[in-house]
């Protein structure tokens, strides 16, 4: 990727004095996070015990005991994960932030909006939930952009089964107010065309009429990797230049993820499927360095949005 920083001087200059202070607070959570499966394992070994005879005096207080105990511990393992969860978004992602685009506002409960979401047609399943955190917007290379981590889904069958519609970074950049078209790259294969009336008419947010677009230029990995389509096939074409296609297969090899764009009345929209939570702490080992890297270079990939597809040159 472009512009990569020196990552080990920034984390022992910058970031370890930040994790040394939340050393404490992991420790705390994850002691919580044994206590918790410990005390269930012994309340269901003193069940077990009673129901086959092998204990009888006190068991209904002992099971009375360790029920309260369970609670007590999942309770407290749930807060201390969630308070070192908020301290270390708002200690060490943040400072990640700041030090590679100072100018980046972070809000670490907040989501990109539904409207977004529904005008970009990236995705035009109905969606029954739609949650998602680590919600960022700035300016960089003049390009304004706001972007998040997001889950839609839906539900599914007579048990309600929740189905990931998508899961990953979505990404919107102000570009051009003169592109007045919608344009849309899906992944071949996973066109939102819809495949019936019924489709369009129950199941599917609205798109307006497209067209399937044949460009001259794309090279055969562009078109193994994607299917065009607009509303506005001239236009189409002045923004899907041959250098333009060239820029969305080295994107995609270089996230090695499935990647959706679209161009819609000004604004550029990016979807990149990433199934990991994004700038969440996985466990509570401070020392994990190369888990610190996966953020660094997860915000690193926002700003190689613009970067690798140029967007700055489409203002």
């Amino acid at each position: 990727m472009d512009e990569i920083k020196d990552f080990e001087d920034f984390y022992t200059i910058k970031l370890q004095p930040l994790i040394t202070n939340l050393k404490a607070e992991a420790g705390a959570a994850g002691n919580w996070g044994i206590i918790a499966p410990v005390t269930a394992f012994l309340a269901v070994v003193t069940f077990a015990a009673y129901q086959v005879g092998y204990i009888e005096q006190f068991s209904g207080t002992a099971i009375t005991f360790f029920i309260i105990a369970i609670a007590v511990s999942v309770y407290f393992y749930s807060n201390r994960k969630d308070k070192y969860t908020r301290d270390f978004k708002e200690t060490i992602i943040r400072e990640i932030i700041s030090y590679l685009h100072p100018g980046i506002i972070y809000k670490p409960d907040e989501v990109i909006a539904k409207e977004d979401y529904k005008h970009s047609g990236l995705f035009r399943k109905n969606f029954d939930w739609y949650d998602g955190d680590d919600y960022m917007e700035g300016i960089y290379k003049n390009v304004p952009f706001r972007c998040s981590e997001l889950l839609t889904q839906y539900e599914s069958g007579s048990r309600n089964l929740l189905r990931t519609i998508f899961k990953g970074l979505f990404f919107v950049g102000e570009i051009n107010t003169f592109i007045s078209s919608a344009t849309y790259v899906w992944a071949s294969g996973h066109e939102q065309t819809g495949g019936s009336i019924a489709d369009e008419r129950y199941l599917l947010m609205k798109l307006p009429t497209v067209h399937k677009i044949k460009l001259e230029c794309a090279s055969a990995d562009f078109e193994n990797n994607f299917s065009v389509y607009s509303t506005n096939p001239s236009e189409a074409g002045s923004i899907l230049t041959k250098a333009m296609t060239e820029r969305f297969v080295k994107f995609k090899q270089q996230v090695d993820r499935d990647i959706a764009i679209s161009f819609v009345a000004g604004r550029c929209y990016v979807a990149i499927a990433i199934n990991e939570d994004l700038l969440e702490p996985t466990g509570f080992d401070t020392d994990d360095r190369e888990e610190v890297k996966k953020y660094f270079f997860t915000i690193l990939l926002v700003l190689s949005i613009i970067n690798q597809l140029h967007l700055n040159e489409m203002q």
